[in-house]
């Protein structure tokens, strides 16, 4: 899946408007996919627009949600919209496990199109994106 990211053509200034910080272990080619779309990296999670994280228990994390109010997201999130070509809603991106479908990875075999789906709680509706011809891999 690593290998994949470095594959995808990030839109210029896509993430322009993303002061990014991460808590834990990232991959460094999502950070280096938000860079590429000219997102900043702040040292300080209250001087973010976004949280990056796998780990929706992780102190750092709660702080940043419910001090802050800055949305934390996996970072499919990111992987995921440089893949549709546009920010996708950070609804439903959370790391935590109260999320509806937490966990749960669908996966297309056989088949030069994948469909991608998740739902919005907050909204209340589902989002599709279709790829031709794309390995999406585990995400």
């Amino acid at each position: 899946f690593s290998d994949q990211l470095m594959l995808l053509k990030v839109p210029e200034d896509m993430f322009k408007d993303v002061k990014f910080f991460t808590v834990g272990d990232i991959d460094p080619k999502v950070i280096q996919l938000l860079k590429a779309g000219k997102a900043k990296e702040v040292s300080y999670n209250a001087l973010a627009s976004h949280i990056i994280s796998e780990d929706g228990d992780n102190p750092e994390v709660g702080e940043s949600r419910e001090v802050f109010d800055l949305p934390v997201v996996k970072p499919s999130w990111v992987t995921l919209s440089v893949r549709c070509g546009a920010l996708l809603p950070v609804n439903g991106f959370s790391p935590e496990s109260c999320q509806v479908f937490f966990g749960v990875t669908a996966c297309l075999s056989q088949s030069t199109n994948c469909v991608m789906l998740w739902f919005s709680e907050d909204s209340f509706s589902w989002f599709v994106s279709v790829h031709s011809s794309v390995d999406l891999g585990v995400v």
